[in-house]
């Protein structure tokens, strides 16, 4: 059963890695890039004034430290945590519902639109689909 597995993620690896390269940076994804350059200091002062988590913020601080600002190592951590949140999905359901559900689902998420959209901005909603 683990073929399924391994086959949705790499379904998921493909879709959200096939436009990585092409993206450029969208306006709300700038903002992300405009705080991971201002000191962690900063990122948590000014939290009561963003709509964005700080964790998030001090996150992509730190990341971006590490790998610098080129577009594709910014967005790669956002598409391994929904990578990552498949494959928990994916233990979840097989104790929960019959196998041919749990393949059902996995697969609808591994192709969903939105989550392969989202999964490749630079923001914090694959982290919080992690997390959740």
């Amino acid at each position: 059963m683990r073929i399924f597995l391994w086959a949705a993620l790499l379904l998921a690896a493909v879709l959200r890695a096939c436009a990585l390269l092409d993206q450029t940076l969208w306006l709300d994804e700038g903002y992300s890039v405009l705080f991971s350059r201002v000191p962690v200091r900063s990122i948590v002062l000014s939290a009561g004034l963003d709509t964005n988590p700080p964790l998030g913020n001090a996150f992509f601080h730190f990341w971006c430290q590490m790998v610098g600002y080129a577009p594709v190592l910014m967005r790669l951590p956002g598409v391994a945590a929904s990578l990552l949140s498949l494959a928990l999905l994916w233990r979840l359901l097989q104790r929960m519902v019959p196998l041919p559900s749990a393949v059902f689902v996995v697969l609808f998420k591994s192709v969903s639109l939105y989550d392969v959209l989202y999964s490749r901005q630079l923001r914090v909603y694959p982290y919080a689909e992690l997390l959740l």
